[in-house]
């Protein structure tokens, strides 16, 4: 028998299983397939599963799937259970994203799309930048700041000569919700004869 404990963007699975079946041989795993409810494609597998409860993230809201569990012995696989299930619609937002980015000198002003609301009003919003650093032929991320706004625009100032790259997420009473899809920003030089700070 699997239990389910839906999450908005997971499940939690439990199922009853002893160390041997019935042919009194010895359970190694299991393999628990993940299947889109609507299209009936599989989506995910896990094999080789030795631990439960189990959890399947990265998941849509709202969304029907159904799972199946098999166990494996030293012969195979066995017979397979499966339930269907569903997402919780209420939750943390979705993630903003971000739909213009307006750069005068080293000043950066941003704007994004108010996101589903995960059915409970959005309170805030977090706006998080990185700086990008080259080193050793690699670039990578440092975290700059962030800034918390109620609105859906933010002017950012940074420095001259940097390339940045930028995120935004959304808060409800739920939580926070992911961070949308990151954009880059490029600050250049500043004029000739501009004195810098």
């Amino acid at each position: 028998m699997i239990k389910v404990f839906p999450g908005v963007f997971s499940l939690k699975l439990t199922w009853n299983s002893t160390s041997r079946d019935t042919n009194n041989i010895q359970i190694l795993d299991y393999r628990i397939k993940v299947i889109d409810g609507t299209t009936l494609k599989q989506i995910f597998i896990y094999p080789a599963i030795i631990r439960k409860p189990f959890e399947i993230e990265k998941l849509v809201r709202n969304k029907t799937y159904v799972v199946e569990i098999q166990a494996r012995n030293e012969v195979g696989y066995g017979e397979t259970a499966n339930i269907s299930t569903r997402t919780l619609l209420a939750g943390p937002p979705d993630a903003p994203s971000i739909t213009n980015i307006t750069i005068n000198g080293k000043r950066c002003s941003l704007e994004w799309t108010k996101p589903y609301n995960g059915e409970s009003t959005i309170e805030g919003y977090t706006v998080s930048v990185w700086v990008l650093l080259a080193t050793n032929g690699s670039i990578y991320k440092e975290k700059l700041r962030t800034w918390n706004t109620t609105d859906t625009k933010y002017t950012l100032d940074l420095e001259w000569n940097h390339n940045y790259t930028t995120a935004v997420s959304a808060w409800n009473k739920y939580g926070q919700s992911f961070y949308g899809w990151e954009r880059n920003i490029s600050i250049g030089r500043p004029p000739e004869g501009k004195v810098t700070v």
